[in-house]
């Protein structure tokens, strides 16, 4: 990833260091703690719990025209596993460019990728 894309040439996480994959690995993890940590919490409480992010929530919401490129982990990752979680009814993000809809497990995850002038359901309702 170091190699293919640009932003771990500029972002810094001092002035003096600049940004590796293995910082935003660790940063990917302990952010993936927290989110279940709080997704787990409200769930307890019987909330049903969306998750609304601009990074996709799993490799499936990749843009098929980039699958299997470097630097395709910079738009989407693994934050909910293949069999879903049992503490996220609806994952909704952006930034992919292109719309999908699909389920892992029970949680529902869809992208909308208004602004980017593709075509995509632009009234859509979900029931969570």
């Amino acid at each position: 990833a170091q190699g293919s894309m640009i932003d771990y040439g500029w972002i810094r996480t001092n002035p003096v260091t600049i940004i590796t994959p293995a910082v935003t690995f660790e940063m990917h993890e302990e952010m993936k703690i927290a989110l279940f940590e709080q997704a787990r919490h409200y769930k307890s409480l019987g909330y049903k719990v969306v998750m609304v992010s601009h990074h996709g929530p799993h490799p499936i919401s990749q843009n098929t025209k980039f699958t299997g490129e470097p630097s395709c982990a910079a738009y989407c990752s693994n934050v909910i596993p293949d069999s879903g979680s049992p503490y996220i009814d609806l994952a909704i993000h952006g930034h992919i460019h292109q719309f999908k809809e699909y389920f892992l497990g029970n949680t529902h995850v869809v992208h909308n990728p208004v602004c980017s002038g593709v075509p995509y359901p632009h009234k859509m309702t979900v029931e969570v």
